[in-house]
């Protein structure tokens, strides 16, 4: 489902940038499939504008990934930190 979901995210990226260009919604699609030669071919002449618009897209991707494992990492941490701060107020002391 993550997989999908990251395909998804990078799609419409490339598909906003292009569309703001070029109307290349198909392009678009292609490319997020990482098939760059189809996408050139629906395109041509503008490869520029779509390895741009790839790596664009795939930078948003990775830091919405970075921050997602930030978040989580936080959350398990204070988590994990709150769990031990219990129990050790509940140990007798020796």
């Amino acid at each position: 489902m993550a997989i999908a979901a990251m395909g998804a995210l990078t799609a419409a990226l490339i598909q906003s940038d292009l569309l703001r260009a070029l109307s290349g919604r198909a392009a678009g699609n292609r490319m997020a499939l990482g098939e760059l030669a189809q996408a050139v071919s629906l395109l041509p002449g503008q490869q520029a504008l779509l390895l741009h618009s790839y790596d664009e897209a795939f930078r948003v991707v990775l830091y919405c990934m970075a921050a997602l494992a930030l978040g989580v990492a936080l959350t398990a941490f204070a988590l994990l930190g709150g769990i031990h701060a219990h129990d050790a107020a509940e140990r007798p002391a020796h």
